[in-house]
């Protein structure tokens, strides 16, 4: 079950660092047109309510499976910081979430 939902989690993280390249990438490349001042803003109100939705996602799920852990504030704190790459950061690969089920 844990792994399912460190999976998830991943996937959501996958998603999210997506949506966000194309936006900054979409910010480089059309920044001459008359309308980025609004679309800008739009965009960006968007992807900090995505990214700060994420962030809630992965502070419960840390608090809530996690609290036997000495190092949960450092944690989230991690993460409320560094924001993707925070997560990015935190979120354990395959290799040590099987080391961790055993």
């Amino acid at each position: 079950k844990l792994k399912s939902e460190i999976n998830i989690l991943r996937v959501l993280l996958i998603i999210l660092s997506v949506i966000d390249v194309i936006y900054i990438l979409w910010l480089l490349y059309d920044s001459a047109s008359w309308f980025i001042f609004n679309m800008f803003m739009y965009g960006f109100l968007i992807t900090s309510l995505l990214n700060l939705g994420v962030q809630i996602i992965f502070v419960i799920y840390i608090s809530l499976k996690y609290s036997y852990n000495k190092d949960i504030n450092k944690d989230i704190v991690m993460i409320l910081f560094l924001g993707v790459i925070g997560m990015w950061l935190w979120l354990p690969n395959d290799k040590a979430l099987d080391t961790f089920l055993r």
